[in-house]
């Protein structure tokens, strides 16, 4: 731990020192007692953008400590947690950057940074292998532990004093204001994809209720009638590709309707023979389906190509699975010119039926499509295909309307709260309404230390702000001692 401040008429504070950064104002010396180290002598100040200034001279340690606020995208706005910068120089976290008058201790020395810590709630182990090496001779190499150990003593008792500073509520708006037209720009990005989700979601939410609509309304409709099996057969030519007549096809309706919107045909012809079932496309998700799916055998499920018997037989061969054409796919008695022909090999597995084969049963496919498609009750097997399925559909659709609504909730808050973020960080741009005279920018810096109202019994994670509260999600901190007078 450190030692208590010294009172004022104790402390040394002067505007140079050959171990001061250029650009430091308000330099305080002081001594501490280190574990492991020993006393060392600090010369404490305050440079430009929130960042706290280091400069320790010891028996075991010498060198420049920075302590820099943690802003971060999607952090606390005033954050609570601080990174250690080891040497003067810029804020890389890398390792490879070499910066002026790197810390020494025990005669290694050390670069790169220390974790991000919160001074309030410093772990055990402050790990400062993670982001730290041992520099020498051109080389890199690990941390030795004991070095370790005594550069974690010396950055405990850093911490320590930083905690306790009573400008610390300054440092901690300035490093943020430094950073707010980034951090901003970076809500803003992130606030505008939200918006484009929720726009997307809202439509997917407006389509989702109007389909809920169409199924309740074609549950509620009155059922088209459906013809009932025809008594007589039909006669129809089936051509291949080329046009040439490949014979006539005696086609009987045995069911109808049986599986909503299908009719199954026994068919009988030249080298011909067995069953075949059209319907809807089973695939098509609209209300009411539309397309066409014929396939081979007698089909009693919907999807499964295992559940059917009777397949036909072409040319000697047993064909099985079916044929959906595409809705832009125009059906005409010679094409599509070569259509699905396959003998199954086992529940799940096919081969291609021979090329002649293929020939004759697309030409069977072709005409038993067409004749289903003039069907004078064709609307009525869709409808009665879509109310079928209706219950099942109107299930999915309040599951996936719900699910919606719980999204376009979770990405309202998500903008609100990113909006909430990016006016923060504006807030933190305007002029301070008390400055402070005594705090002066030094030359060639970016943007001065922003002041804060005087410092108060509040938590250092919730400090006043521009007459409002921003508050980090880390637990409170103390603000620390005020200097004697």
């Amino acid at each position: 731990m450190s030692s208590p401040r010294p009172p004022a008429d104790q402390r040394t504070t002067t505007t140079a020192h050959p171990g001061l950064h250029p650009a430091a104002v308000d330099e305080d010396r002081f001594h501490i007692e280190v574990p492991r180290v020993g006393t060392v002598e600090v010369q404490a100040s305050v440079m430009p953008h929130g960042l706290a200034r280091y400069a320790v001279r010891g028996p075991r340690a010498t060198g420049v400590f920075v302590v820099a606020p943690e802003v971060v995208h999607d952090g606390a706005v005033l954050p609570c947690a601080v990174r250690v910068r080891f040497g003067d120089g810029d804020g890389s976290r890398s390792w490879y950057t070499v910066r002026e008058l790197e810390p020494v201790i025990n005669g290694v020395t050390v670069a790169g940074s220390s974790p991000a810590l919160d001074p309030d709630h410093l772990p055990g182990w402050l790990g400062v292998h993670a982001d730290a090496v041992a520099r020498g001779h051109g080389t890199h190499h690990r941390v030795p532990d004991r070095t370790a150990e005594r550069l974690e003593s010396v950055l405990r008792a850093l911490l320590g004093h930083w905690r306790d500073r009573s400008d610390r509520a300054d440092l901690v708006r300035a490093a943020a204001a430094h950073r707010a037209v980034d951090c901003e720009q970076y809500e803003q990005h992130l606030a505008a994809k939200l918006r484009s989700e929720l726009a997307e979601l809202r439509s997917r939410q407006a389509a989702a209720r109007r389909r809920v609509n169409q199924i309740t309304g074609l549950q509620r409709r009155a059922e088209q009638p459906v013809l009932a099996p025809a008594p007589d057969p039909v006669h129809l030519p089936f051509f291949d590709d080329c046009g040439a007549r490949l014979g006539v096809l005696t086609v009987r309706e045995r069911l109808v309707n049986a599986m909503p919107g299908r009719v199954v045909y026994d068919v009988d012809g030249a080298r011909v023979q067995g069953a075949f079932t059209v319907g809807p496309d089973r695939s098509d998700d609209a209300v009411v389906p539309a397309g066409l799916f014929v396939a081979y055998g007698h089909w009693s499920a919907l999807y499964s190509s295992g559940d059917h018997s009777e397949e036909p037989t072409v040319n000697g061969v047993r064909l099985s699975h079916g044929w959906s054409p595409g809705r832009s796919e125009a059906i005409t008695l010679t094409s599509p010119e070569r259509l699905p022909a396959s003998t199954s090999t086992g529940r799940h597995t096919a081969e291609r039926a021979p090329k002649a084969t293929a020939r004759r049963a697309s030409g069977v496919l072709r005409a038993l499509a067409l004749h289903y498609l003039a069907r004078p009750d064709l609307q009525g097997l869709r409808q009665a295909a879509g109310r079928a399925q209706a219950p099942e559909r109107l299930e999915d659709t309040r599951r996936a309307l719900r699910k919606l609504r719980a999204d376009v909730h979770k990405k309202e808050a998500e903008l609100l709260r990113r909006e909430s973020r990016a006016a923060q960080y504006r807030a933190l741009l305007e002029p301070a309404r008390k400055p402070r005279s005594s705090v002066e920018e030094s030359p060639g810096s970016h943007s001065p230390l922003v002041p804060l109202s005087s410092p108060s019994k509040e938590s250092a994670c919730s400090v006043p702000f521009q007459g409002s509260v921003i508050s980090s999600s880390r637990s409170p901190m103390r603000t620390g001692r005020s200097r004697a007078a």
